[in-house]
């Protein structure tokens, strides 16, 4: 809205300068030339002393409006000479403003249809992108229950016999199941940070004790994966005030796709930069290098990878950390050449208390 005032005052200056340089010149031209010749035709054939400058065209209407000519002042205007001339005056002093005015609506209408353009591709972007969601989370939803469904199945019917087949298709019925409600939780959160309904809850809270148990939380999970988990988290208390569970639900996604999204032996760091304003929340390991932009990486359902197929994220996480980060006035972004890792997750976190 800003940029739209100002564009529109800075047209409307654009208009003005010529509207008032061509009245100046109008304005000139009359004052030597068409007033000083009218004047000439008006007073041939009279008795007077009158000269046939501007300002003796002035005193000229003064006598015929105030003295004893204001009949023939009458006349004048009733003559056929005067009531052109009177009227070529009133349409040339017009002509410039009308000009600027029907120039600067054309501006105005042709601004108007260019951000009506604007809206009608960012709602047509919009609904592709939501279609394309609602795609890709029916696709990702398929698979586990398609699994969890033909596993069932063959349970039901008798038809598997051995028992530590058994057990492994309810363990994939277990693992599918859980991953069909981490996926459901995943897409109502999402849903939830696009309502214009919610809001923050925020409250004075220790940053450094929070980085501290969610990595400790993870640490036997990164441990089962065969990978090492390095940090480097300051004990002191750093306080803030933010909603502790979503800032939270950010940590808990940059783990989960750390563990996830790289193979065995992976490094994951976790440590805390000083800076000016606030502190940086870094999340770092030396596994599989992202080819992506940012743009399509925060994006819902856009992966790290370039192929969906085998893959067990959703792609929810990091669009919904990337909301949660906005909304309180943070940063989020991702670098791909951190120091002694492939990439890192950094959430940059300023102090307001």
């Amino acid at each position: 809205m800003k940029d739209l005032r100002w564009y529109l005052i800075s047209r409307l200056v654009f208009v003005l300068i010529p509207v008032v340089v061509l009245e100046q010149l109008l304005a000139l031209l009359f004052r030597r030339i068409v007033f000083p010749f009218f004047i000439a035709v008006l007073m041939s054939g009279q008795e007077s002393n009158t000269g046939t400058g501007f300002t003796e065209f002035l005193l000229l209407l003064r006598e015929l409006i105030f003295g004893n000519r204001i009949r023939s002042l009458v006349e004048l205007l009733r003559g056929s000479l005067g009531f052109f001339f009177f009227l070529f005056t009133v349409l040339m002093w017009l002509l410039p403003i009308a000009a600027g005015i029907l120039f600067y609506a054309s501006i105005v209408e042709k601004k108007v249809r260019s951000l009506e353009k604007d809206r009608e591709d960012a709602v047509n972007r919009y609904n592709a992108k939501r279609y394309r969601m609602l795609s890709d989370f029916a696709h990702d939803l398929r698979t586990p229950v398609m699994t969890v469904s033909g596993y069932s199945r063959a349970l039901r019917d008798g038809m598997v016999k051995d028992k530590k087949m058994k057990e492994e298709y309810l363990e994939a019925i277990s693992r599918k199941s859980e991953r069909l409600s981490e996926l459901i939780n995943m897409l109502f959160e999402y849903v939830k940070l696009e309502n214009e309904d919610f809001s923050l809850n925020k409250a004075k809270m220790d940053l450094h004790e929070l980085f501290l148990s969610t990595a400790a939380a993870f640490y036997m999970d990164i441990e089962e994966a065969g990978m090492e988990l390095v940090t480097d988290i300051p004990e002191e208390e750093y306080y803030i005030v933010a909603d502790r569970s979503q800032l939270t639900r950010i940590l808990e996604n940059l783990f989960k796709n750390a563990i996830r999204h790289n193979p065995r032996g992976t490094v994951i760091y976790a440590g805390i930069k000083k800076i000016p304003r606030g502190e940086d929340l870094i999340i770092a390991d030396s596994g599989t290098v992202i080819d992506k932009s940012e743009e399509e990486l925060f994006s819902p359902f856009i992966r790290g990878d370039s192929s969906r197929s085998g893959d067990e994220g959703s792609g929810l996480g990091l669009s919904i950390a990337s909301k949660i980060a906005n909304m309180h006035g943070y940063e989020f972004f991702l670098m791909n050449d951190f120091p002694g890792y492939t990439k890192a997750f950094v959430l940059r976190v300023f102090a307001d208390i």
